[in-house]
């Protein structure tokens, strides 16, 4: 699943054109797929690093003997994605591009072509999102509302309620919900 892909060419004057952030916790079985789709895709100007966040399994002997040119950095405890991205973030701040993906991501580059074009044609809109495909092809939503007591009594007792969030909010007020 696709993170973002942002812009933060502020910062200074760029040596990377992208670099390329995933972070990983047993992911042997994900890996390879999510960096082969990587590998040659980049510009050349680019950098991949992985920050593993102590995985038990053998992801990172699986990316250390199959690809030379990734930067892997293994934590002894696992810090969480918002963490991990920060940390290695702040070793690798040279670039005008930021991707950020998931272990089990397969990126397909027409995709990340016309997401590179749009930031370039838009160059105030610092974040972009894609369009996330399960591997059967169909969209997979990457945002949602999150559940709440009333959807879930809703849900419980067949209620098709169709509320306002102005309703909503008065019903959790009433409710403490």
């Amino acid at each position: 699943k696709l993170r973002i892909f942002y812009n933060l060419s502020c910062f200074g004057k760029s040596m990377n054109d992208v670099n390329a952030f995933i972070v990983t916790y047993n992911s042997a079985k994900t890996i390879n797929a999510c960096l082969d789709s990587l590998q040659g895709k980049l510009p050349n100007r680019s950098l991949i690093a992985v920050w593993d966040n102590n995985s038990s399994d053998d992801t990172v002997s699986i990316i250390n003997g199959n690809y030379c040119n990734i930067k892997v950095y293994r934590s002894n405890v696992n810090i969480g994605f918002g963490a991990a991205i920060d940390n290695i973030a702040k070793k690798h701040k040279d670039a005008s591009w930021y991707f950020i993906l998931n272990p089990d991501s397969i990126i397909s580059f027409t995709d990340y072509d016309n997401i590179h074009t749009q930031m370039e044609i838009e160059p105030n809109i610092s974040l972009w999102g894609a369009s996330i495909y399960t591997s059967n092809g169909k969209i997979s939503p990457s945002a949602f509302m999150f559940p709440s007591l009333l959807e879930d009594i809703t849900k419980l007792y067949e209620i098709n309620l169709v509320l306002t969030q102005d309703i909503k909010k008065k019903i959790s007020k009433i409710f403490n919900i």
